[in-house]
């Protein structure tokens, strides 16, 4: 599961639009293909993951729901595929990148 990173701050007024892979294929929240789908918090999850998923970055797009600006991630996810080591359990990944509005305008930090 990949989830965007929105901060607390303005976490109200910002959501995540869609998903865009590396491929450009996209996601969004209403759509599931079997294999990738947008959870309602925003999150990506991909399911019967196999080692082509973990050559693509994914990256979201957001929209601030005032201002109606959108703006896609600067920084992208990539999926780390091993093989299990005892009883480990996956990990979650996560996007961080912080979004800053300045005047209703959004601003990269």
């Amino acid at each position: 599961i990949f989830k965007c990173g929105i901060p607390n701050y303005v976490a109200d007024f910002v959501s995540v639009m869609n998903w865009i892979d590396s491929e450009g294929q996209s996601w969004a929240s209403s759509e599931y293909d079997g294999k990738y789908v947008v959870l309602p918090s925003g999150e990506l999850q991909i399911r019967n993951v196999s080692a082509e998923d973990g050559f693509k970055t994914y990256k979201c797009r957001t929209k601030h729901r005032l201002t109606g600006e959108t703006k896609l991630s600067a920084t992208a996810g990539r999926l780390v595929i091993t093989e299990p080591i005892g009883g480990s359990i996956p990990k979650r990944a996560s996007l961080i990148d912080p979004i800053l509005f300045v005047n209703g305008r959004i601003v990269s930090v």
